[in-house]
C-alpha cells in the first residue's frame, strides 16, 4: 500500500536512499523537495519507477485515500496534501518532459510546443488514465479541504496579525493543484466540459486570483470553465470583484478581459426581445391575448450592472487601449498566444492566409501583420524570443520584411477584447454613467489614434483561434470591434437630462464650431452647449468623420456594412443638422453609389439592409436630404429605376427607408410642395402605395416574425395612420382586400396570389400579435423608440388598431374595421384583379 507504507515510514528513513523501496522513495524525495524548497530539482525517473508504482491507476487510488483521511490531524493532513499535489505536478510534468523528447516533424521547435501540447502514448495517454480513474475529482477533493483549513487557518489567527502564518503555504498548493486540472483538462472537450459542470469552481477561481494575485493558468482555466458552462455564470456570488480587478496590472487586467467577456456576453441567450416575442406567439396560439409580465433582470444584465459598479473600472480599460509595449510584449510571449501561432505552422490549411505585403501599420493596430507561410517553429521562437539590432522581439527579420509580426497581431487582439468588454458595459445597466467615465478618461482621443492605427484596406493572417474551421482575423476583429463601440456609445440614450449627448464628444472642437454654424444657417439647435471641449477628439478630424472617409473608399461589403451601421447610429436621434454634417462628408452620395451599382446585386442581405438603414436616417424628417436624394437619383436616367427596384425587391431589407420616406413627406413638407417625381413616387403614387402595403403585410407571417422583421408591422401600420388622417383608410383598406398581390420582376410566381379573405385574416394577425407585444408591460423601452423614431404618439398607434380590430362599428365608420371588408371579401365569389 503505497502511501500507508510512505506515512509510517518517512520519519523513520535513514541509510542510502537507494535501500528503500521505490514507492516509498519516490514519494520521500516529492515531500523533502517541499520542506526543503528545492521541488524544481527533483525529477522523477519515470523509466525505473513508473512500471513499479503501478502506473497512473494504482498512483491515483493509493493518493485518494489521503484526500479522504478524514482521521488525520489538519498539521498531518496539510503535510499530505502537499505530498499529493507535488506527486500529481511533478508526474505530469516528467510525463510531459518525456513526451517532448519523442521525435518531431521536421522543422518542429520542442521548446515551443513542451506547453501546449498532449501527451501521446500508445493506447490511452497517461492524462486519459488520470480522468479515467478519478483523478479531476480528486484534485478538485484536495482543492476544497485546502480551502477549508485556509479558512480555518485564518479565523485561528489573532486579528492584528498579518499575514497570517501558513496561509501563503495553503494559497501555493492550490495554485498548484489548479496547474495539475489545467494540465489534465487542456485539449479535451470532454474533460473540460465536466470540470465546467462543478458549479463551485469559478467562485473558488474568482477567489483564489484575488488571494494569489493574477496567475495566467488560474485566469486561463477560468475562462474555459466559463466558456464551456451551458449558462452564463453570475457574479452575483463573487462580491469581492472591486477587489479583484482593483489588485490588477495593466497586462493583468488586459489578460482578464478574456474572462469578463464570458460574464458579460452569451452568444447562445436568445435576446430580450425575440425572447418576448415568441413568449407573445405561445400565448395567442393559447388563446390569450397575449400580455406578457415584465421578467426580472438576467444574469447578463445583472453582471453588466456588477462591473459596471467597478470603481474606475472603464477609466483603466480605455489606457489598455493605447499603444502600451510591456502589455503587448507580456502577451506575445504567452503560453496562450505561443500556443496559437504554433498551431497556425502546424496546421497551415486553416492557418494564416492573406496579409500579402504587411503594409505599414503602427504598433497598436492591425496593419503590417504579415502573414506564417513558410516559417518553421525554430525561426518563430527566435522571432517572438530574441532581439536584434534594429529588431524588437516579435517583429520581422530585416530579410524578411513582409513577414508575420507577432508584435502588432498581439496588440490586435489584446485591444478587441478590451473593446469588447467596453461594448457591453456601455449597453448594460448604468450606461449613461459609464459613458461619462470614459469620456472624461480621454476617449475620444483614444479612439481617434487607435482608428487610425488600423489598416483598413488590407487584411492580415487567418488566425484558427476556434479550431480548423475558425477564420478569424485579429485586424478584422479589431476593426469590427471599433465600430460596435462607436455605435454603442452613440446610442440616443446616452443623453440624459441636460447633459450633452455623448456622440458630440465624437467631434472636435473645430468640427463643434461646423455643427453650431450649420444650426445657426438652418436654424436647428445644434446640441453644442455644454460640451466639455477638452474631451474632445483632439484632431481636427472627429471619430465620426474618419468613419465617414472610410466608408467612401472601403471596398469589403462586411466592413462596409459595420460602417454604414455606425454611421446610422451617430444618426439616431440626432437633430437634423447632422445630416447636413454628414452630407457634406459625401455620406449620401457614396450610399447612393453603392446601391445603384451591380455592387448592391452582389451584397449580402446584411450590407443591402445596413444600406437601406443608412439612407433611411439621412432623409428621416429632414426634406433638404430627401431632395438632395432625388438630386442625385435624377443624374443618371437608370440611376432611379436600379434603387427603386431595390427597394421593391426586398421589402424586409427596405422597409425603415420607405418608412423613413412616408414619415418625411407627411410630416416635414409643410411650407413646400412635396416632390412629386423621384423615390417619393413610390408612396406618393397612390397605385404605387397600395402595392407597397400590400406587400408588406402579405411578406410577413406571425410564425415567421423575428426581431429582425418585427418592424415591418410598424412600417406599414404608418401607412395606414398617413391614410386615416387623409381620409383615405376605406379606400387603403378596399384596396388590400380586391387587389391581388403582385411580385417585383424576378420572383417566385409560381403559387397562386392569396384572396382578399387570405390577406384580410394575416392583417388581423400581424396586427393582434402587434398589439399584444406593445401593450405587454415589458415594451416601455420599444414604446419610447417607436413615438422617437415616428413623432407619433403611441396612442394614435394603439387607437388606430384598435379601430381595425373592432368588432363592431360602435365608435368609427364601418368601413374602417376590417371585419366589414372580411363580410365583403366572403359575400364575393373571387377578388378583383389588377
Amino acid at each position: 500500500d503505497l502511501l500507508s507504507a510512505a506515512m509510517a515510514a518517512t520519519a523513520e528513513l535513514g541509510g542510502p536512499a537507494e535501500e528503500h523501496p521505490p514507492k516509498v522513495r519516490v514519494l520521500d524525495l516529492v515531500r523533502r523537495a517541499a520542506r526543503t524548497g528545492k521541488r524544481g530539482k527533483i525529477v522523477l525517473q519515470t523509466s525505473a519507477v513508473w512500471e513499479t508504482m503501478g502506473g497512473v491507476p494504482e498512483l491515483l487510488r493509493q493518493l485518494n485515500k489521503v484526500v479522504d483521511s478524514v482521521a488525520v490531524a489538519p498539521g498531518e493532513w496539510l503535510a499530505w496534501s502537499t505530498t499529493l499535489l507535488l506527486t500529481f505536478k511533478q508526474v505530469l510534468q516528467t510525463l510531459r518532459k518525456e513526451d517532448s523528447d519523442l521525435p518531431c516533424s521536421e522543422g518542429h521547435d520542442v521548446r515551443l510546443i513542451d506547453g501546449a501540447r498532449i501527451v501521446r502514448r500508445e493506447g490511452q495517454t497517461p492524462r486519459g488514465a488520470f480522468v479515467t480513474c478519478g483523478g479531476i475529482p480528486i484534485v478538485r477533493n484536495a482543492l476544497d479541504n485546502l480551502y477549508t483549513a485556509h479558512e480555518a487557518v485564518v479565523a485561528s489567527a489573532a486579528p492584528d496579525v498579518f499575514p497570517v502564518p501558513g496561509v501563503d503555504h495553503i494559497l501555493t498548493l492550490m495554485e498548484i493543484g489548479v496547474e495539475i486540472l489545467r494540465e489534465i483538462t487542456g485539449g479535451s472537450d470532454t474533460v473540460s466540459d465536466y470540470v465546467s459542470s462543478d458549479p463551485h469552481l469559478p467562485w473558488f477561481l474568482f477567489w483564489l486570483i484575488t488571494k494569489r494575485g493574477y496567475r495566467p493558468v488560474i485566469a486561463s482555466i477560468l475562462e474555459e470553465v466559463l466558456s464551456c458552462s451551458p449558462t452564463v455564470y453570475d457574479l452575483k456570488n463573487v462580491d469581492f470583484m472591486e477587489e479583484l480587478v482593483g489588485k490588477m496590472s495593466h497586462a493583468d487586467l488586459t489578460r482578464f478581459c478574456r474572462v469578463l467577456a464570458a460574464v458579460v456576453f452569451d452568444r447562445d441567450e436568445v435576446s430580450e426581445c425575440s425572447a418576448a416575442l415568441e413568449e407573445v406567439k405561445a400565448v395567442l396560439a393559447m388563446g390569450g391575448d397575449g400580455g406578457i409580465a415584465p421578467k426580472p433582470p438576467t444574469v447578463l444584465v445583472r453582471n453588466q450592472a456588477a462591473l459596471n459598479a467597478v470603481p474606475h473600472l472603464g477609466t483603466r480599460l480605455v489606457r489598455l487601449l493605447e499603444a502600451n509595449e510591456a502589455v503587448a510584449l507580456d502577451l506575445m510571449q504567452s503560453p496562450e498566444f505561443v500556443s496559437m501561432l504554433v498551431h497556425m505552422v502546424q496546421n497551415p490549411d486553416h492557418g494564416p492566409s492573406g496579409g500579402d505585403d504587411g503594409g505599414e501599420g503602427g504598433d497598436g493596430g492591425g496593419g503590417g501583420q504579415g502573414n506564417l507561410a513558410g516559417v518553421t517553429l525554430t525561426e518563430l521562437a527566435a522571432q517572438i524570443f530574441t532581439e536584434e539590432p534594429g529588431r524588437r522581439a516579435g517583429e520581422p527579420r530585416a530579410d524578411r520584411p513582409g513577414g508575420f509580426n507577432a508584435r502588432q497581431i498581439s496588440q490586435s487582439l489584446y485591444k478587441t477584447e478590451v473593446l469588447f468588454v467596453l461594448c457591453w458595459l456601455v449597453s448594460g445597466v448604468g450606461k449613461d454613467g459609464v459613458k461619462r467615465e470614459l469620456v472624461e478618461a480621454g476617449l475620444s482621443g483614444t479612439l481617434r489614434r487607435l482608428i487610425d492605427l488600423v489598416d483598413w484596406e488590407k487584411s492580415g493572417p487567418t488566425i484558427s483561434l476556434h479550431g480548423p474551421d475558425c477564420n478569424c482575423v485579429p485586424e478584422s476583429g479589431l476593426k469590427v470591434q471599433c465600430l460596435r463601440f462607436v455605435r454603442h456609445l452613440c446610442d440616443v440614450s446616452g443623453k440624459t437630462g441636460d447633459e450633452p449627448s455623448v456622440k458630440r464628444y465624437m467631434h472636435s472642437a473645430a468640427e463643434l464650431d461646423e455643427l453650431a454654424s450649420l444650426g445657426e444657417a438652418h436654424g436647428i439647435d445644434a446640441e453644442v452647449a455644454g460640451v466639455d471641449r477638452e474631451h474632445c477628439v483632439p484632431v481636427e478630424e472627429g471619430i465620426i468623420s474618419r468613419i465617414a472617409r472610410l466608408y467612401s473608399t472601403v471596398s469589403d461589403d462586411d466592413l462596409l456594412s459595420y460602417l454604414a451601421n455606425s454611421l446610422e447610429g451617430y444618426l439616431r436621434g440626432a437633430p437634423e443638422i447632422d445630416r447636413h454634417f454628414l452630407e457634406r462628408r459625401g455620406v449620401l452620395k457614396r450610399t447612393v453609389e453603392l446601391m445603384s451599382g451591380q455592387a448592391l446585386d452582389n451584397a449580402s442581405e446584411i450590407l443591402e439592409q445596413s444600406l437601406f438603414d443608412l439612407l433611411g436616417e439621412m432623409i428621416r424628417f429632414s426634406p433638404t436630404m430627401l431632395q438632395h436624394l432625388d438630386e442625385l437619383l435624377a443624374a443618371d436616367p437608370t440611376i432611379l429605376a436600379v434603387v427603386t427596384k431595390a427597394v421593391t425587391k426586398n421589402l424586409i431589407s427596405s422597409n425603415v427607408f420607405l418608412r423613413s420616406l412616408g414619415l418625411t413627406l407627411a410630416t416635414s413638407f409643410k411650407d413646400i410642395a412635396p416632390p412629386s417625381e423621384g423615390i417619393a413616387a413610390l408612396v406618393l403614387d397612390r397605385e404605387s402605395k397600395h402595392k407597397l402595403v400590400l406587400r408588406l403585410i402579405m411578406v410577413l407571417t406571425v410564425p415567421s416574425l423575428k426581431q429582425e422583421s418585427l418592424c415591418c408591422v410598424s412600417t406599414f401600420l404608418c401607412y395606414f395612420i398617413f391614410a386615416d388622417q387623409d381620409g383615405e383608410l376605406a379606400a387603403l383598406l378596399e384596396a388590400i382586400t380586391t387587389r391581388q398581390v403582385v411580385e417585383p420582376e424576378g420572383a417566385d410566381n409560381s403559387q397562386p396570389p392569396p384572396s382578399g379573405r387570405e390577406v384580410l385574416s394575416n392583417f388581423r394577425s400581424l396586427l393582434k400579435f402587434w398589439r399584444a407585444y406593445y401593450t405587454s408591460e415589458s415594451r416601455g423601452k420599444d414604446i419610447l423608440s417607436l413615438e422617437a423614431n415616428s413623432r407619433i404618439p403611441f396612442r394614435t398607434w394603439l387607437e388606430l388598431v384598435e379601430k381595425l380590430l373592432a368588432p363592431s362599428a360602435e365608435n368609427c365608420p364601418e368601413a374602417h374595421t376590417i371585419q366589414f371588408w372580411e363580410r365583403k371579401a366572403d359575400a364575393e365569389s373571387e377578388p378583383s384583379s389588377v
